[in-house]
């Protein structure tokens, strides 16, 4: 078995550093055996008593746990080799001579448990912590030799099993998970839907997406560098989901909730037309006094009117036993958690909102074309116009009838712009209401899919495995020596770190990118169709 030292080099300093487990000084008098490194100064104590054979070291000293017994070591080093002779004081506490060739040296003793650092999954992983002076990965290989070996003595460690049993138990189960959520997903994400039509259809409702990443996310905790800790993690987000879904689906299906969330609903949706029927009439008056172009507030009017007629039709084919069986459905999705419910229920106010979707995109586009024609005609003014090839404004030549023609273009359109503005402004507020409460539910649904259960509730108990900063505590001795001898802490990282950590590790359920306010309030103000619709790549 071989040990890589990869300390930074040093070799300006003349003061040794040995590493000895702390098990090690529990054990009687013998000798110490491990790997000396002269470049920088290192010596690793790996074994004591006896040697295996599989272990690459050598005999570096020797320790003594009585000082009254003579220490040994001027018949067992020449000139170039190094001994090291580590004992405890009359006080108890600890002491080591290094002797290179027939010279005392000054020597650093560092104490320290291998256990508590295998157990860390930071320290044990180069990508989740900053080693900058790379001191971290060579007590992580330092501490596996010495368990290693310390469990070939003791083939039947129980913590050993049970570690073995933690990785064999998760991985089976994510293994099991991965094959569902394949076959769940056999239809709606293989090579066929991945292009073309097919594409665009399968992007549209949360669940179907809820589902195709979820897939995804196994896949990604199988691949992970930190197996361990990736799927753990997922194992413990994945039962949470279910439990809770399968506790709505039991509260839904056990105490006729779906009844009356089906009565409330249509209830909801009668007063929701009316309203939009008195706002529609209040549009094609004088609202708030303002006086709109008459006959386009009633064109307009008219044309939404006949929209919550089609959507009242839409609904009657919804009415029981149909919304019912679907509500039912939908509880019934709770084996898969409460996340995939609470996708599913947002494709359900998708579909019963429609109309007011068709409102916003209609007045959006026709706002859209008069702030078009307007900012045309304003540069005609100025003779100027936008180059499609170069995507950008030159100078331009009008002659009399083009500016004319302009002129009247402008004032016609200039004075329908706010009638137009009024009808986008009232169901743009309609779309953000509705947008608004399904970005509540996607913010649950990426809580429930992201927020790292089992690493938190490690940090909680302050478990070693969420161990990822290590600090040297001075061991005070009573006695002046040539042996500084400190103390090697493991400590929990902050839960900020576990949380970002976990966040850069999963894949992100929000499929559209977030935009700034800025442009967020530019593209309402440009008539652009806002989330989740909107063409991101545009340049605005």
């Amino acid at each position: 078995m071989e040990f890589k030292d990869s300390f930074s080099i040093n070799k300006e300093n003349n003061v040794w550093t040995v590493f000895i487990p702390y098990q090690f000084l529990s054990l009687p008098s013998c000798q110490l055996y491990g790997k000396v490194n002269r470049n920088c100064h290192r010596i690793y104590v790996l074994s004591v008593g006896m040697l295996d054979n599989n272990l690459d070291a050598q005999v570096v000293g020797e320790w003594t746990c009585d000082i009254s017994q003579p220490i040994r070591h001027s018949n067992k080093i020449s000139s170039e080799n190094i001994w090291i002779s580590v004992y405890k004081l009359d006080t108890g506490q600890l002491d080591c001579i290094l002797l290179s060739g027939k010279s005392r040296t000054r020597v650093d003793c560092i104490l320290f448990n291998p256990q508590n650092i295998l157990e860390s999954y930071f320290l044990q992983s180069s990508d989740m912590i900053q080693d900058e002076n790379n001191m971290i990965q060579p007590l992580v290989s330092y501490s596996t030799v010495i368990c290693d070996n310390e469990n070939q003595h003791h083939s039947a460690s129980s913590q050993t099993i049970n570690y073995l049993n933690n990785i064999n138990m998760s991985s089976i189960f994510l293994q099991v998970l991965t094959v569902l959520y394949s076959i769940l997903t056999v239809l709606i994400d293989n090579r066929f839907t991945r292009t073309g039509l097919l594409k665009s259809i399968t992007e549209i409702p949360s669940f179907c997406q809820h589902l195709i990443l979820k897939k995804k996310k196994l896949y990604s905790a199988k691949t992970s560098k930190n197996k361990l800790f990736e799927t753990q993690n997922v194992v413990s987000q994945t039962v949470l989901d279910v439990l809770l879904g399968i506790l709505v689906m039991v509260f839904l299906t056990q105490n006729g909730w779906i009844d009356s969330i089906t009565t409330h609903f249509f209830l909801w949706t009668e007063k929701v037309a009316s309203e939009l029927d008195i706002l529609l009439n209040w549009l094609m008056g004088a609202p708030a006094g303002l006086k709109l172009n008459k006959p386009l507030t009633e064109f307009l009017g008219h044309f939404f009117m006949y929209h919550i007629y089609l959507w009242k039709g839409y609904l009657h084919l919804l009415k029981p036993p149909v919304f019912n069986t679907l509500l039912w459905c939908s509880s019934c999705v709770g084996v898969l958690g409460l996340s995939a419910q609470i996708c599913l229920l947002k494709d359900i106010i998708s579909t019963t909102t429609l109309h007011i979707y068709c409102y916003y995109v209609y007045a959006a586009r026709l706002y859209r074309l008069q702030v078009y024609v307007l900012s045309a005609l304003w540069r005609l003014f100025r003779g100027k116009k936008w180059n499609v090839l170069r995507r950008r404004v030159d100078s331009a030549s009008f002659d009399v009838d083009q500016l004319f023609v302009g002129t009247l273009l402008f004032t016609i359109f200039l004075f329908l712009l706010p009638t137009t503005a009024l009808y986008y402004t009232v169901f743009t507020l309609l779309r953000m209401v509705v947008l608004l409460f399904q970005g509540f539910l996607s913010t649950v649904v990426y809580i429930i899919n992201h927020v790292p259960m089992y690493s938190i509730l490690l940090w909680v108990i302050g478990s070693n495995k969420v161990s990822g900063e290590i600090s040297l505590e001075v061991v005070l001795s009573d006695k002046m020596t040539d042996c500084q001898v400190f103390s090697l802490q493991v400590h929990k990282v902050p839960l900020r770190k576990i949380m970002k950590m976990s966040s850069s590790n999963q894949i992100d359920s929000m499929s559209q990118p977030l935009l700034s306010w800025k442009h967020f309030l530019l593209n309402l103000m440009k008539g652009h169709l806002v989330y989740p619709w909107i063409d991101l790549h545009k340049k605005l």
